[in-house]
This record gives structure tokens, C-alpha cells and sequence, in this order.
């Protein structure tokens, strides 16, 4: 049977071997399976996919990471992520994510990504960067909508591949030029 931690509730230490539904807090534990909140991660290990429409601050990823929200957008703001994250909406201001981030219409405002980051924006919803630290790739890709990086350093290339809105590049290091369309704004200052 499932595990359902109501709002209330809250979930500090064992194995869950089977499917857990957070809407309270999960502060440590070994979850085997998926687990789905909407509460609070605060701790734990993290065998199998999680989806965040809730809060995490900390804990072990070993799998995929879905951080999305319709009403109310998912935060990660902090843990580790050792297997592809996907950001929908949502906001990443901290944690160290060692696997490829899809971030689309989100907010990166921190954290140390270390393999590829892809940039979409669409609908209507803008992506931005507002900080971070990006060990390689970031592509800005399939945009309809802005994307916009004010901060953050860029130790990879950073590169525009099938963007049709304009691009904007305010603050930031970038070890290498960034490969934008013309009629991006590219007020940028630090490339070295």
C-alpha cells in the first residue's frame, strides 16, 4: 500500500519501499519509490522520481527531479540531484545538481549545475537566469518567449539554437562569448 503523509504529518526516519504522497514534511528516510509533494522536503535519500509541486530545501536525488505547479510553483532551494532534473515553472535558487536541468519558464536565481543546462521559454512565461554557477553548456533553446540571465557565472559556452524571441543578457561572467541571434541585448560586461 502507498504511503500518504497528510498535511499535518510529518515523516522523519525508515524505508519507504513503496509510493509516498507528501502534503506534510518529509524530513529524512529512504524512499525506494516515486514520491509525489506537495509538502516539504527538508532530508531524505531519494531512490526513484520525484515530483515537487511543494517545497525542497535538502535531501539526495538519485533519479529524475519534476519541480513544476499550476497554482503554486515548486522551489528547490537546496540538496543534491544526481540524476536529469526537470524545472516547469518553478523556482531553483540553491542546490548541486549533477545531472542535466531542463529548465522551462523557470527561475534559476542560484545552485552549481555540473552537466549541460537547457534553457526553453514559451507560452508566454519567461525564463530567466538570475544566478548560479554553470560548469558547462547552457543552450537557450526553442523560445517564442524572452529569456533573460542577469547574473550568474558561465564556465561553458553559452548558446542560442531555435530562438525566436529576442534574448537578454544584463550581468553575468562568461568565460566564452555567448552565441546569440542579432537583435539580442547584450549589455554584458565580463568575458574573459
Amino acid at each position: 500500500q502507498d504511503l500518504d503523509i497528510g498535511g499535518a504529518a510529518e515523516f522523519n526516519s525508515g524505508t519507504v519501499g513503496r509510493r509516498a504522497y507528501n502534503e506534510g514534511t518529509i524530513s529524512d528516510g529512504t524512499f525506494q519509490r516515486e514520491v509525489y509533494n506537495s509538502g516539504t522536503i527538508s532530508n531524505g535519500t531519494f531512490q526513484w522520481e520525484v515530483t515537487n509541486e511543494g517545497t525542497i530545501s535538502g535531501g539526495i536525488f538519485q533519479r529524475r527531479v519534476y519541480n513544476s505547479g499550476t497554482i503554486s510553483d515548486g522551489t528547490i532551494s537546496g540538496g543534491t540531484f544526481q540524476g536529469e532534473s526537470y524545472n516547469f515553472r518553478g523556482t531553483i535558487s540553491n542546490g548541486t545538481f549533477q545531472g542535466i536541468l531542463h529548465n522551462d519558464s523557470g527561475t534559476i536565481s542560484g545552485g552549481t549545475f555540473k552537466e549541460a543546462v537547457e534553457v526553453n521559454a514559451a507560452s508566454g512565461t519567461e525564463a530567466t537566469i538570475e544566478g548560479g554557477t554553470f560548469e558547462k553548456r547552457v543552450t537557450l533553446k526553442r523560445s517564442d518567449t524572452p529569456i533573460t540571465i542577469s547574473n550568474g557565472l558561465f564556465n561553458g559556452e553559452v548558446v542560442a539554437e531555435e530562438c525566436y524571441a529576442p534574448l537578454s543578457i544584463t550581468g553575468g561572467y562568461f568565460v566564452n562569448e555567448p552565441t546569440l541571434p542579432e537583435g539580442s541585448d547584450t549589455r554584458f560586461t565580463t568575458v574573459s
